[in-house]
């Protein structure tokens, strides 16, 4: 998606993940239903003929890397822009006035990205060492276990529908900016998530929560597209994505031996709300890379 947008990837990388969102909450559904009905390998075999359906043909046949593979223009162009011109600006106040095309060695000698990183890392770790704990952690704190999976659901749907959200304001503003508000946004649900004690208080942080998991993925995405171009961006968003992979293990093993040492998730969570304060100054400090500015 980043290949073939400039001026409107904000918006289409929303809808990409808003999709993905609808597919992680719809497709439970079908399968438990399934399950319930017929049995769990019918389940599974629905499974493998919808990745083949959606999944494995269109990837095969239908998606092409980038528009020039067509002989098209990005964004739909007519044809391709100057490269100092408005058209290939992604808006009046993103983070690029044309694209840079970098690759990753270029981008790993550049603070930005390494700040990015490190930032990446931080979120990571907290947004999983909550997510994978938090229905035991709202029983613990006096909800039935019911109306703790019916919040997590609901954080699914806010995520969704964050993601339209988040990516349609990247159109306009500075995807720096934005992710650093939305990293703020998740460390304040850290001190609401510490006080929940009813369900009315569980179901409100989902819903915060949720919109923030959405600007993360959305925000963080459009933010290294902006950065570093079209032409090495799948192998700097892997870089960043094993980084986040690794935060994502992190976390959960570091609420689970706090809360074995103490039979609470009070530590855990506390300092989970610190690491997102950090990562949130990480990535204010992660300005945007100038080819003056990186070594040779």
């Amino acid at each position: 998606i980043s290949k073939w947008f400039l001026r409107h990837r904000g918006r289409a990388l929303a809808i990409l993940f808003f999709v993905t969102s609808v597919g992680g909450v719809v497709l439970p559904l079908v399968v438990q239903v399934t399950i319930d009905t017929v049995h769990w390998r019918v389940a599974w075999l629905i499974l493998a003929v919808v990745m083949l359906i959606f999944g494995v043909l269109p990837a095969a046949f239908i998606v092409r890397r980038q528009p020039e593979d067509l002989g098209l223009a990005i964004d739909g162009d007519s044809r391709p822009a100057a490269p100092n011109s408005v058209e290939t600006a992604r808006s009046a106040a993103g983070a690029m006035a044309h694209e840079e095309n970098w690759t990753l060695m270029d981008a790993i000698r550049h603070p930005a990205l390494v700040l990015i990183l490190l930032s990446t890392f931080a979120v990571g770790v907290s947004s999983a060492g909550v997510g994978l704990h938090l229905v035991p952690f709202l029983v613990q704190q006096g909800l039935t276990p019911t109306l703790a999976v019916g919040a997590v659901s609901v954080g699914f749907l806010a995520s969704g529908i964050s993601n339209l959200l988040w990516g349609l304001v990247a159109d306009r503003y500075s995807t720096r900016y934005l992710l650093a508000l939305n990293y703020a946004l998740r460390a304040g649900t850290f001190l609401l998530l510490l006080r929940i004690d009813t369900p009315a208080m569980a179901y409100l942080y989902a819903v915060l929560q949720g919109l923030t998991e959405g600007g993360i993925r959305t925000l963080g995405t459009l933010m290294l597209s902006d950065y570093y171009g079209r032409r090495r961006i799948g192998t700097i968003f892997g870089v960043s994505r094993a980084v986040q992979v690794g935060g994502f293990a992190l976390g959960p093993l570091i609420a689970a031996l706090a809360f074995d040492m103490t039979l609470s998730y009070s530590g855990a969570f506390t300092s989970f709300f610190v690491l997102t304060l950090v990562g949130t100054g990480l990535i204010l400090a992660a300005k945007p890379p100038t080819r003056n500015a990186s070594p040779n």
